[in-house]
């Protein structure tokens, strides 16, 4: 993992030579004053689910690294919606009679910010007519490929979302 203190600009070098930017700066650092955040939470999963059907549909002819990154995310979003983990019962495996509960963390969740990668998603699903967005976006999904990490999904989708709204 990279060193949460260096510059954003800083290449970081991974195990095939190639030079990223290390994205992990902004974690914690990300003040979002994005008032339409703020409404999110009250819109219903169906639009959400509608929306995030639109994005595939207009990025379903781009680069299949960027449909696979968009459906990461529509994923956990069917599986945890706006929850920041879920408990799941599970049967321990050192007793098979005993069920245990875990508790498993959204991918969607980025902590150090506090921000939701499905909320972003649903602000740029509103933003799909503009195919200078789109493509920006799909940049941003191709690079996530190298790694989902939460704060990751949040920064990249939120960095991109600055300057059209």
């Amino acid at each position: 993992m990279s060193d949460n203190t260096t510059s954003p600009v800083t290449p970081v070098i991974n195990k095939n030579d190639s030079v990223k930017l290390n994205l992990h700066y902004y974690d914690g650092k990300i003040e979002h004053d994005i008032s339409m955040l703020a409404n999110i939470e009250r819109v219903s999963s169906i639009c959400k689910i509608d929306c995030f059907n639109m994005l595939n549909i207009k990025l379903s002819d781009k680069d299949p690294r960027a449909l696979s990154c968009l459906n990461c995310i529509i994923k956990d979003y069917n599986t945890f919606g706006r929850n920041k983990s879920i408990e799941v019962e599970t049967i321990d495996p050192k007793d098979k009679n005993k069920k245990i509960t875990k508790s498993i963390t959204n991918n969607n969740y980025d902590p150090s910010n506090d921000l939701f990668a499905c909320d972003l998603l649903y602000l740029c699903g509103e933003l799909t007519d503009n195919e200078d967005f789109l493509d920006e976006l799909v940049t941003q999904f191709i690079d996530m490929s190298s790694g989902l990490c939460n704060p990751g999904r949040c920064t990249r989708l939120y960095q991109i979302l600055l300057p059209y709204i």
